[in-house]
């Protein structure tokens, strides 16, 4: 799941934005982490979980 500040995913506030982060999955059954594709990122951007 792509993530954000609080302050910009609750109440919109822009200059709260991280930058430059990559969002990261984690399997929950193994631990395994790796960073999320970028086709990803717009398929959650286009589910509105991403600003």
């Amino acid at each position: 799941m792509p993530y954000n500040t609080v302050d910009l995913l609750d109440h919109g506030m822009e200059d709260a934005e991280l930058a430059g982060n990559m969002p990261i999955s984690v399997d929950l059954r193994t631990g395994e982490c790796d960073f999320i594709s970028w086709n990803a990122v717009w398929l959650y951007r286009s589910m509105g979980f991403v600003v």
